[in-house]
């Protein structure tokens, strides 16, 4: 095998796109839009820009992980020649931010409670001096009790991190009470009584630690004034609606005088929903002059946040024939010292805990808590990678109690498409079988799957995992216009983080109109003059904002044909769209309009410009409270439901420990391929990345001080331990509300990693590690055990 391979096969009964003009575009390795500016270095990030005048930001982070904030002495800062502003909460507006809860200050106020939380800023003339200037700043503090563990922080006599929190404006009405940010239940069935019917029953406890997104790019915005007194806020952010709302909240200003534009941004994996941009916009506001704040790496990492970590007890039991039966999970994140998107990320662990099967008695208990650590938020995965890691490492203990091969385990109670998740949501489409036997039919893992030990004599072992995940929320917007030369203008909000999103977008506006993607203009993000859209999250590119962009790329259509009957004197059904931007007469080759014909005339002699628009909310299901009850949920969930499977070969060293992944396969059901070489780079980069969680991050702190904020000290994974086969599997079915069937599944590429190799490390040499990362000290303590 050389370089990483890629199967792509049509579903039996899926009959191929009728439409030549759609198929040019669609399903066609279309190269990036910005990959010719970042390969080059053109590329313009947010730490490139200039502006005159600029002064530059640096930011006090506190030194303790709990203490009151007695006073301020920030003299010596301000007499510093070259410093312009020193800010602390005492200079701000007394109002909370946040994305469920309103519960953080932009500059602590009042007391600190992470070591790192920005207590103030200052703007200067140069970078050094604004650093050295910070350092100058006195702070009174008294010390206050501190609590780090979830479970020690919802104890009884708890040090009370938030004292204020109940009234704080909240999105959620999920049940909450002194350091609990928030409780959720669902249950379907009767697990209690349910337990009797079990002939086998595996129960064990799980921990995933908090990890760093590790985004190229870290945090940094630059904001200035307008003439008009407007605040123009350049930010590498995944929304810059809910960045602009930050800002405005913050300030206590209208929205109308903040404006946010993102340049090109060094991925974000779901932490750059609001960083820095209140503060810069601040500063900016104190000097009158432009203002750049760009975090350091050990900023970012001890200033912005984690993924959430997990303490998961869970209880699975089964028939002797392998008929999965019931599973009880109780789920513990720890969400840090501010909620950020923590209610959220739980109604997402709760929902798919019990894994993508059909299991009739389920009942999933989640909380969520307040300490004194740095605060969780959105990360790649959303809430599922950690329940993942449980339920499929207990799937393969079962499956060895039950002498069911893994694989034939999962096949045998894989959900299918037209069941209902935990009783109440529907599943249109779901092909998890399909996934899992297009792995197991494999020919290099039936292969794999036969060689126990390597060429080094090291033990080898294979192992799979199942993955579901939502995808698509809230709302989205879209105009497309047909300009002058008869080329498009694509507006919408959405961010391409390094997905590839612009390009998939482009390929579905040019599809349906018949164009070439390079006559297609992607507007660049922002807010004074792109539709609407709620952000880089939950793959919403292909489920929600493609809707948006397909209905408005419609809207042009219905338009020129509108026009073009005019002209052409032919009713609008007697069209028809044809290759390269025309216009044409059904059977009549020669009677054709190019766009630039029609929209011209629109402008100058008909009836406007043609443009195209449509708004989309994504509905989410409703839980059907006779089926499951619920406590705590905000709404439902279950927007859209995406299924893959995750499978790799491991090689052990029995003496040290150490696991290397010798190969992978991401077997995924993405409704229809919109672009496969941007398809096949999702899961190559959700396997490294998956590969990285598993084996080597962990954020340490040591009283709450973490000790390892710099890639000197936190690991991740580079080439060398990303396995050169890695097997992308793309199945087509296509889903019939969604723009050419396609389906979200960037997310999941991720999730099912680190239970693949827990599961093959536990094949290879019988060492079942529970906890993550699956380091060479806790392989060799495993093995010493059993």
């Amino acid at each position: 095998m050389t370089g990483y391979d890629n199967l792509t096969p049509r579903m039996p009964g899926e009959a191929p796109e009728q439409e030549p003009r759609i198929d040019a575009v669609i399903g066609q390795s279309v190269l990036k839009i910005d990959g010719p500016a970042k390969v080059s270095g053109a590329a313009v990030y947010t730490d490139d820009l200039k502006r005159p005048r600029m002064l530059h930001g640096a930011l006090l982070g506190s030194p303790y992980p709990h203490a009151r904030i007695l006073g301020y002495n920030t003299s010596a800062a301000r007499a510093l020649p070259g410093v312009k502003a020193v800010l602390t909460a005492e200079d701000l507006p007394v109002q909370n931010i946040g994305a469920a809860v309103c519960d953080e200050p932009i500059l602590a106020r009042g007391k600190t409670r992470y070591v790192g939380e920005p207590i103030a800023a200052v703007a200067a003339v140069s970078v050094a001096i604004a650093r050295a200037a910070v350092q100058l700043i006195e702070i009174e503090y008294e010390e206050l009790p501190a609590v780090f563990d979830a479970e020690e922080a919802m104890a009884l006599g708890a040090p009370i991190i938030h004292e204020d929190a109940g009234s704080y404006a909240r999105a959620t009405e999920a049940p909450f009470a002194d350091n609990m940010v928030a409780h959720m239940e669902l249950e379907t069935g009767d697990v209690d009584k349910v337990w009797a019917e079990c002939d086998h029953i595996i129960e064990g406890e799980y921990a995933i630690p908090a990890i760093h997104a590790q985004y190229m790019e870290t945090c940094g915005a630059l904001a200035e004034l307008d003439n008009s007194g407007k605040l123009i806020v350049w930010c590498s952010t995944q929304s810059i609606f809910l960045t602009q709302l930050s800002i405005a909240s913050a300030l206590q200003i209208p929205m109308s005088k903040v404006r946010c534009i993102t340049p090109a941004v060094g991925g974000g994996f779901g932490a750059k929903f609001g960083s820095v941009e209140p503060i810069t916009a601040a500063l900016t506001l104190a000097t009158r002059r432009p203002v750049k704040l760009v975090l350091s790496r050990d900023e970012d990492m001890s200033m912005m946040r984690t993924r959430h970590a997990a303490k998961i007890r869970m209880k699975t039991g089964a028939r002797a024939d392998g008929t999965l039966l019931c599973r009880d999970i109780d789920i513990i994140l720890n969400g840090g010292a501010y909620a950020d998107l923590s209610p959220l990320v739980l109604e997402c662990s709760i929902l798919l805990a019990h894994g993508p099967y059909r299991i009739p008695n389920v009942r999933t208990v989640g909380r969520v808590a307040y300490t004194n650590r740095l605060r969780a938020g959105a990360f790649r995965g959303f809430g599922v990678m950690q329940p993942t890691f449980a339920g499929e490492s207990q799937l393969d203990e079962l499956a060895a109690k039950l002498q069911i091969d893994p694989i034939d385990f999962r096949i045998r109670n894989a959900m299918q498409s037209g069941d209902y998740n935990m009783g109440s949501h529907h599943i249109p489409s779901c092909h998890l079988a399909e996934c899992l036997e297009s792995i197991q039919s494999h020919p290099d893992f039936i292969a794999a799957s036969a060689e126990r030990v390597g060429p080094t004599g090291r033990k080898r072992g294979v192992g799979i995992s199942s993955v579901t995940q939502q995808s698509g929320l809230f709302s989205s917007s879209a105009a497309v216009r047909v300009a002058e030369d008869g080329t498009l203008v694509l507006n919408t909000g959405y961010i391409d983080i390094g997905t590839g999103s612009d390009t998939s977008l482009a390929q579905i506006c040019a599809g349906t109109l018949g164009l070439g993607v390079e006559h297609v203009n992607v507007v660049a993000p922002d807010t004074d003059g792109v539709a609407y859209d709620f952000g880089t999250a939950s793959d919403r590119a292909s489920r929600g904002v493609s809707e948006s962009v397909y209905r408005a790329s419609l809207a042009v259509k219905q338009k020129l044909f509108e026009f073009a009957s005019v002209m052409l004197q032919c009713p609008p059904d007697r069209l028809e769209l044809r290759p390269g931007g025309r216009v044409g007469i059904i059977e009549a080759p020669e009677a054709e309009l190019p766009f630039s014909a029609i929209v011209q005339w629109g402008l100058y002699a008909g009836n406007g410009p043609i443009i195209g628009t449509h708004a989309y909310y994504m509905q989410e299901q409703k839980i059907n409270h006779v089926q499951t009850r619920s406590v705590g949920f905000r709404m439902g969930g279950g927007v859209w439901y995406g299924y893959g499977a995750t499978a790799v070969q491991v090689e052990v060293n029995e003496d040290t420990g150490q696991v290397e992944v010798i190969a992978a396969w991401h077997a995924h059901d993405v409704g229809r391929v919109i672009n496969p070489d941007g398809a096949r780079g999702q899961v190559y980069g959700g396997v490294a990345q998956g590969i990285s969680g598993a084996l080597y991050e962990e954020l340490v702190w040591d009283n709450g001080h973490l000790t390892n904020p710099s890639l000197m000290d936190y690991k991740i994974v580079g080439a060398p331990e990303v396995p050169h086969r890695i097997h992308a599997i793309l199945l087509e079915n296509r889903l019939p509300d969604s723009p050419y069937g396609a389906k979200g599944f960037a997310e999941p590429t991720i999730i099912g990693v680190a239970p693949a190799i827990a599961n093959a490390v536990a094949n290879a040499v019988g060492a079942r590690v529970r906890t993550l990362p699956i380091t060479a000290e806790r392989v060799l303590n495993t093995l010493s055990v059993s």
